[in-house]
């Protein structure tokens, strides 16, 4: 019968672990403890600083970005919104929107969207809208 002898090593956990006749393990274990001291230095964790929007804007004196896009989202609604009162009756359509406002159609689409959906204005018909 032929017995088997290896060695293991777990550079994670640093276990080492050796498999065989007690002289295979005598013979090698002061031999891979050595190895592993001397190849694989002691792996410092280092702590993990997560920096937050809040953080990070402290530091260097901008808004933090939630603010700053609500900042940005409150004047394209107010443009979009202030064209449309002054339309009129009428209504004003989402083209002659994006002329006056330079706005994308996307951009004008959502602040119609929300302003619809919370009653504010009608569409008067397709791609026209007025106040409700």
């Amino acid at each position: 019968m032929v017995e088997r002898s290896r060695i293991k090593y777990n550079p994670v956990t640093r276990e080492i672990e050796i498999e065989g006749s007690e002289e295979f393990i005598r013979e090698y274990f002061d031999r891979v403890q050595e190895l592993v001291k001397r190849e694989v230095p002691e792996v410092k964790e280092r702590k993990r600083v997560r920096k937050t929007s809040k953080t990070a804007a402290r530091g260097s004196g901008r808004k933090p970005r939630k603010e700053k896009a609500a900042a940005s989202t409150k004047g394209v609604k107010a443009k979009v919104m202030d064209l449309i009162t002054k339309a009129g009756a009428e209504g004003i359509s989402s083209i002659a929107l994006q002329e006056k406002t330079g706005l994308s159609a996307r951009q004008i689409w959502s602040v119609i969207y929300r302003a619809e959906k919370a009653g504010k204005i009608v569409k008067e018909k397709r791609g026209v809208y007025r106040l409700a």
